[in-house]
């Protein structure tokens, strides 16, 4: 992948809904304190299952109920 020749570490989603529950998951750590958040998240426009606009709606509300960011 190009991040990683670039040496950025990098998590990859077969669609947008799997990318939906990374990132939930991710949520959950940082709120326990065990991870830090990722600083970007790059969505495909067109995923199979959910695509990246919904993908990103759905982001958006996990983290408005989240305790780690405040809009």
């Amino acid at each position: 992948m190009m991040l990683e020749a670039q040496q950025v570490a990098s998590i990859s989603a077969v669609n947008g809904r799997v990318a939906v529950e990374i990132v939930k998951a991710r949520i959950k750590l940082v709120e326990e304190g065990i991870a830090t958040m990722f600083k970007i998240v790059l969505m495909d426009y067109s995923m199979p299952e959910m695509d990246g606009p919904t993908a990103t709606e759905e982001l958006r509300r996990l983290f408005a109920s989240s305790k780690i960011i405040s809009a």
